[in-house]
């Protein structure tokens, strides 16, 4: 892929999983589990990424707890699974919100995203000077989507289709083919239910375990 931020989706060769390798009885109590947890290690990793990719990123954590040498090729390969699942299942969504390479993570860049985070950690500190000592946990933004990390990834499999969804609804509206950007800064009703979900997004992003 190339650097940060110098262009949208884009593809790269699958990493090495070598070097990981561990018993049998660290991969499950079980023969039965030992047996399945083999196969799975010693998938080659392109084949193995293949599976991942069409998991459930819930699963994932799962997955890393099963077996040693499977959970080392997870984790040591977060970024370019993430960014597989997103080019994957999750394309359309993500080149509507400018989604760009930063630091190894595709990342959103669209203003919709930025602006709803410093909204809402302006509204935070809002609140806490007029109620000093009261504590929301919805407003606790210390996770941002424009941010590089596997949080985007998280928001998109509760939110993508959603956002996906109301920008084909508004779009069918007008005459001339539009993008996110411009419906975003000239449609009111796009633009406030856009911020919404942004704001639904950057809560899964903070409270959904990375």
């Amino acid at each position: 892929m190339a650097d940060d931020r110098s262009n949208s989706i884009t593809t790269t060769s699958a990493p090495s999983s070598s070097g990981t390798a561990v018993t049998t009885s660290e991969c499950s109590r079980s023969s039965v589990h030992t047996n399945d947890n083999e196969y799975l290690s010693n998938l080659i990793p392109e084949l193995l990424f293949e599976i991942l990719i069409y998991s459930s990123t819930s699963d994932f954590l799962s997955l890393v707890q099963t077996c040693q040498r499977l959970g080392k090729v997870i984790i040591n390969n977060s970024a370019y699974i993430y960014n597989k699942v997103i080019k994957t299942r999750y394309a359309a969504v993500a080149g509507l919100l400018d989604t760009k390479m930063m630091k190894g993570w595709l990342t959103p860049t669209h203003p919709a995203t930025t602006a709803c985070e410093a909204y809402m950690i302006k509204e935070k500190s809002l609140r806490q000077r007029r109620y000093p000592g009261h504590h929301s946990s919805d407003l606790d933004i210390t996770i941002r989507l424009s941010k590089p990390g596997p949080q985007y990834l998280h928001a998109l499999v509760e939110f993508g289709d959603q956002v996906l969804a109301t920008f084909r609804y508004h779009a069918l509206a007008l005459d001339v083919p539009a993008d996110l950007r411009l419906l975003w800064r000239t449609n009111l009703p796009f633009t406030m239910e856009l911020d919404r979900l942004m704001v639904e997004m950057l809560k899964v992003a903070n409270t959904t375990a990375t």
